[in-house]
Parts: C-alpha cells; structure tokens; sequence
C-alpha cells in the first residue's frame, strides 16, 4: 500500500495527478494486464509498462447491440461484394477467353444478377452509413430498443438477401 503523505512527482501534468490521486485511495485494475493499481505513484503500469489515463466513462454506453447491427450489415455487405466480384470476373475471362462479347441473349443473365446484386450493394454500404451518422442517437436509445433494432437488422438485412436469392433463382430458372 503507498503512503498516503508521498506525493505525486512535480512534473506530473494536473491529469497525471488526478489519476495518481485516484489510484492511491480507490482499487482499480489496468485496462491492459488487469494488474491491481492501487498505491499506484506514477501513471505506468508497474506490471505491463501501459501508460495509464483517467477518464469518463459510462454505465451505459453498451456496444453489443451497435457491434451486433454493423457485423449484420457488413455481412451482407461482404456477400454482395464477393458475388459481384466473382460473376464479374467470370464474365470477363468468358469474353477473352472467347475472343470478344457473346451474344445479347447470353449476357442478359449476367445483367440480371448484377442488376439485383448492386443495389443489394449500395443498399447495404447506405445502411452503413446511416447507422454511423446517427450513432449519437443509437446511443440515446435503451439498451433494450438497442438489441430490438439490432435484431431488425439483423432479420432484415438477411430476409432482403433471402428474398433476392429467391429472385434470382426465379428467374434464372
């Protein structure tokens, strides 16, 4: 346990102090290692060497549900692009493989995909987007309606994939 009566070094920053100060009477852990603090007389870590901060933190900040919403776009996201890459690399090693661009009837199936699959895209890198700028709002929310427009996302974005695999698949057939 430090001595209360040592005090923090002189060329410590106001900051520096307020941490020290709070280390020495109160148990905290470092984010880094979890080594216990307390007693702790410089802003370093003594076990892991992190250099060490106070600030404000929130009880209700929760980031499972904004993990949960942007992982559910960006899987479809990733999808999208996979898709779109491979049916357009496909399509480019058909023309030169076969000297040129095949007749209209046998590109209108490429045309189809890629008409569905892009705004699949741009619907999905909008979403994106949204969720970003209005994640002050996201966490204004509860954290139950968090996890409830989470899991909307969620089933959304998948019933929309869903939905326009089942498109494709009508009408490619």
């Amino acid at each position: 346990m430090a001595d209360s009566a040592v005090a923090p070094d002189p060329q410590a920053t106001e900051d520096d102090a307020a941490l020290v100060g709070f280390v020495e009477r109160h148990d905290a852990s470092c984010p880094v290692c979890e080594y216990s603090l307390r007693g702790l007389r410089s802003t370093v870590c003594p076990e892991c060497a992190a250099h060490l901060s106070l600030q404000v933190g929130s009880k209700d900040l929760h980031l499972g549900p904004w993990f949960f919403a942007v992982v559910s776009i960006s899987l479809g996201l990733g999808f999208d692009t996979v898709f779109c890459l491979l049916v357009f690399i496909g399509s480019t090693i058909a023309v030169v493989m076969n000297g040129g661009l095949p007749p209209l009837k046998d590109i209108v199936p490429v045309l189809i995909i890629l008409g569905i699959m892009v705004p699949l895209w741009a619907a999905c890198v909008a979403g994106l987007g949204a969720l970003y700028q209005r994640r002050v709002a996201w966490r204004r929310m509860s954290i139950r309606r968090q996890w409830k427009t989470a899991a909307a996302i969620f089933f959304g974005t998948g019933l929309v994939h869903a939905a326009a695999g089942a498109l494709l698949i009508k009408i490619m057939s």
